[in-house]
């Protein structure tokens, strides 16, 4: 690129920081007045402390800088982040655009590294780290990926992306609804550019794009309950609407069409990432430090440790339904109280309150105060989310709000409505889901991101995300949440389950397991169909290091607790720990440790202070 494009494209991202920051003050210029005045009211202030404070102003100049690029060349992702200027943009899936995004992540890149860490304070250096870590990832994913070629599901990224847009409330629902469908007329545009960026993708992919394409053309129909109040009563709304959704489906058509006619037959490309980039996203972005092959005897003897424990469970709760059918039949043995169809969000709801009442009277975490939306999910996420899941607010928003999605599709549908809710939404299986997606699991841990910086919030750290719902289990069982019998065997498997999704997740990525061995082990040990088997493997071949991560950050949490509580001994408050964890924000678990231990070391001096004295 001609350095004079580097020139108006620096120049293009300063005018984009200073919209974004003109509402208030520049931090950069804010830091100036307060250096300027700094002495007046303190004059101890060191050189290092004002370079520090200076330092990390321009982190924050450059952080913004980071934001405004992501808006400009990726508005889809920028959407997810909580950034809203360009929501009525995709993304151009153009190869000389990403060329431009990419030059200017690498000029921020430099800039962020040529800044003197060791001046900034401990959570500033933390912040350094995810600056500096989350451009490093990003400039990695663009040069090594191409997922404009390999992956073909990223082309239907835009329709899930606006379901969500049009289920928040973030701004305006007029507003919102404009944008949504703007994005939609430009959908059959992308869809178009896959034709000629697809060249060779791994074939599970391709067959799993093929599958959605064809569920959403299915179930397009539910998109429209969350347009209607736009449209109303108004004859060119409608018409204009409908015009677009028939464009939209015929482009789907069209797309599934080549991918089944052009694409599938040469769909030889691999799904997993290899031992390099398996140990770049575990060094450089869990900041992990041992390598995969350590990793993958940690996660096999976890397993096996895990496994173990399941079925000693299985044994004592159920011992001929396991001879007969393993831990699976176990699993959809248990039974309880469950909703009728009708009442099944009622039921979850309640469910809900009495978690916060249950939690609240314990004091062993904060009341959650963040908006839970609980919704009916549409049937074409059916492969790409779990049956009940749980979606965080957009990390940015002002007007925060998460929502709960549950799997309901029509009564009719079902064939046996008894079975399928006691089986899904029964009262043993519901709070074990209240417990790890909403109180004091995922949910709480949301509410804690108001209050951390904006790099904080949109780190995808899957160490303490998924670490702490696992972990929220535990603590409610501690806490005597669960009222099932039934408890025991659950928690063990669900710890056996994420153990096998951990071990996969590295033996398939670093190739000491293919893939016909993978979605061997979910149905030798798990008893899956042959389709559920294959999800799980499409599933982790789709997100390398999530499944591991998530599990280094449960056992990290645990060791964490038993180090203070140890430590602490009569000071050690379980209260007081959790929110400490939790607001650090999505960090690294080193970063974690570290800071940690500078603000419980300090607290740990004052209550021994306090009590001598007394």
């Amino acid at each position: 690129m001609a350095v004079v494009d580097l020139v108006y494209l620096d120049c293009l991202m300063e005018v984009i920081v200073v919209q974004r920051l003109f509402k208030g003050m520049s931090a950069f210029l804010l830091s100036i007045l307060l250096v300027n005045n700094i002495f007046a009211y303190e004059d101890s202030l060191t050189v290092q402390e004002t370079d520090g404070k200076l330092e990390g102003a321009r982190l924050d100049e450059l952080t913004e800088k980071y934001l405004a690029t992501i808006s400009m060349y990726d508005p889809e992702r920028a959407t997810e982040m909580g950034m809203h200027d360009n929501d009525n943009l995709l993304t151009d899936r153009e190869y000389n655009t990403q060329a431009k995004e990419l030059e200017s992540l690498k000029l921020l890149y430099r800039a962020v590294n040529n800044m003197p860490r060791e001046v900034l304070d401990y959570e500033k250096q933390t912040d350094y780290d995810l600056v500096s870590s989350i451009i490093e990832k990003d400039i990695y994913e663009i040069e090594n990926l191409n997922v404009f070629s390999t992956q073909p599901q990223y082309y239907l990224k835009p329709f899930d992306l606006i379901y969500f847009m049009m289920s928040k409330d973030y701004e305006n629902y007029n507003v919102r609804a404009q944008n949504a469908i703007k994005r939609f007329s430009q959908v059959p545009s992308v869809l178009y550019q896959a034709e000629r960026n697809i060249t060779r993708p791994p074939k599970i992919w391709t067959e799993y794009t093929i599958k959605r394409i064809n569920l959403l053309i299915d179930n397009f129909g539910d998109y429209y309950p969350l347009f209607r109040n736009y449209i109303g009563l108004d004859a060119t709304t409608r018409a204009n609407f409908e015009k677009s959704m028939s464009d939209l489906k015929n482009a789907l058509i069209r797309y599934r069409d080549y991918l089944k006619r052009d694409v599938l037959k040469k769909s030889d490309g691999k799904a997993y990432t290899g031992l390099y980039t398996y140990g770049f996203y575990l060094e450089r972005w869990h900041k992990i430090d041992y390598n995969p092959r350590k990793a993958l005897r940690i996660a096999k003897k976890n397993f096996e440790k895990n496994y173990k424990l399941l079925k000693e469970n299985a044994i004592k709760l159920n011992p001929d339904e396991y001879s007969k059918n393993g831990v699976k039949g176990v699993y959809d043995k248990i039974t309880g109280d469950y909703p009728e169809y009708d009442n099944v969000i009622k039921y979850i709801s309640d469910q809900i309150e009495n978690a916060k009442n249950h939690f609240d009277e314990y004091k062993v975490v904060k009341f959650p105060t963040q908006r839970l939306l609980i919704n009916s999910s549409p049937m074409f996420f059916l492969t790409v989310y779990p049956t009940i899941f749980y979606y965080p607010s957009f990390p940015l928003d002002k007007n925060r709000a998460s929502e709960l999605y549950i799997f309901l599709p029509q009564e009719k549908d079902i064939g046996d409505s008894k079975k399928f809710l006691s089986q899904l939404y029964s009262q043993p299986k519901i709070e074990f889901f209240v417990s790890g997606l909403v109180i004091p699991g995922s949910h709480l841990r949301e509410d804690y991101l108001n209050s951390v910086s904006k790099i904080r919030r949109i780190a995808d750290q899957s160490a303490i995300k998924l670490g702490w719902m696992m972990y929220s289990e535990d603590i409610s069982e501690e806490m005597g949440y669960y009222s099932s019998v039934y408890t025991p065997f659950l928690l063990s498997y669900v710890r056996a389950l994420r153990s096998l999704r951990a071990y996969v997740d590295v033996g398939y990525h670093i190739e000491e397991l293919d893939y016909d061995e993978s979605v061997k082990l979910f149905k030798d040990n798990f008893q899956m169909d042959d389709t559920m088997a294959k999800d799980e493997v499409l599933n982790i071949s789709l997100n390398p290091t999530y499944y591991y991560a998530g599990m280094y950050g449960y056992t990290s949490i645990l060791e964490l607790r038993e180090k203070y509580v140890g430590e602490e001994n009569k000071f050690f408050d379980m209260r007081e720990f959790h929110s400490d964890l939790l607001s650090r924000g999505n960090i690294p678990i080193e970063n974690l440790k570290k800071e940690l231990k500078e603000i419980r070391k300090e607290r740990l001096k004052e209550k021994i202070l306090e009590e001598d004295e007394e």
